[in-house]
């Protein structure tokens, strides 16, 4: 009954047949029968067979002997086990396989497509801001007249910010065309935010914003590409001037030894940000509202790439914030070999 439900026969047409009748449909053994495998080598014997005449039944026979006190092979233990169902999900799962990769190869191909976009027009645009805001800053030197100042001041602000994301798009282009490369160098993290804190000082104070520097003199020096690091900085300190409201505020940086590395602290006075958004604000093109991109402008690049830079240099990077109360960017980098 068994047998005859496996091989999907009626049991009146197996009666009294040899099982290779009912399976092979043939009026001799199979060659690939496991029966004659064990009789001749008294081993245990498998065959996985496809049987056309039976709707292309998959079928795996096995047979294991049991041999007497003279080693001889007495009788033999036979089973058959119907693998159709199994073969076919196998089938399918290839196959489904064989889709989720071209899938993946065909988002792959996009994304290295849109990549080269971005690299494009990113590089493209470059020169001609370059040329622009070095115009600007030519005229500015020559003209007299305080309402056209005014006008090229303005002109020179939209330049400095149209680069700003141009340098944003260009880092991140280059990060995933493999083209960035990190230049790791000693580095005096003092130094670095003085200057920095100088350059921001006139955006800063039209702003009625104070930007104060609380690092250590004698805080170890770190391990970085000084050239990324500026960028973290300015992005940062782009970033908390941005969302610090028209009546002032203040930006206090400061960093500590923890460990093997130092970790930096930028805290605002800004608008905050919620807290369940708190890891969503370093992911590409992320707005923490739809009429943030209207009201404060930019294209969420900024912290997605600060983001990158840090992970670049083995570091951290976290906020924390409140709604009214200011934000918080904390990040770690090395400590140089030179100080361990």
């Amino acid at each position: 009954k068994a047998f005859a439900k496996i091989v999907r026969r009626p049991q009146e047409k197996l009666k009294g047949k040899k099982c290779y009748q009912g399976i092979h449909g043939t009026d001799k053994a199979s060659y690939s029968c496991p029966i004659i495998e064990t009789l001749k080598t008294k081993k245990p014997a498998t065959i996985e067979v496809d049987e056309p005449h039976l709707n292309n039944l998959s079928l795996k026979m096995r047979s294991y002997p049991l041999l007497d006190n003279k080693n001889e092979v007495k009788w033999i233990i036979y089973s058959i086990t119907d693998r159709t169902q199994q073969k076919k999900d196998k089938k399918t799962i290839h196959e489904c396989q064989a889709k989720l990769k071209k899938a993946l190869e065909n988002l792959q191909e996009m994304k290295r497509v849109k990549t080269d976009i971005i690299a494009n027009i990113s590089h493209e645009f470059k020169t001609p801001i370059t040329i622009a805001s070095t115009s600007i800053e030519l005229v500015r030197d020559e003209n007299q007249d305080d309402e056209q100042d005014h006008l090229l001041i303005m002109a020179e602000r939209a330049l400095e910010r149209l680069n700003n994301i141009v340098e944003n798009l260009v880092t991140v282009a280059d990060k995933f065309t493999g083209v960035q490369k990190l230049r790791h160098e000693n580095l005096a993290l003092e130094e670095l935010v003085q200057g920095l804190c100088e350059n921001f000082e006139k955006k800063a104070l039209d702003r009625k914003i104070t930007i104060k520097s609380d690092i250590p003199s004698d805080l170890p020096k770190i391990i970085g590409d000084p050239e990324a690091l500026t960028q973290v900085f300015k992005n940062l300190l782009d970033n908390s001037i941005k969302f610090i409201g028209e009546d002032g505020g203040t930006i206090v940086i400061s960093a500590e030894k923890r460990g093997s590395a130092v970790c930096v602290k930028i805290t605002d006075s800004g608008m905050g940000v919620p807290k369940q958004k708190l890891e969503s604000i370093f992911a590409p093109f992320y707005q923490i509202d739809a009429t943030s991109t209207r009201k404060f402008g930019g294209i969420g690049m900024g912290l997605s790439v600060v983001k990158n830079i840090i992970l670049s240099h083995k570091g951290r990077i976290w906020a924390e914030s409140e709604i009214k109360r200011g934000c918080s960017i904390y990040f770690t980098l090395p400590i140089s070999d030179e100080e361990i």
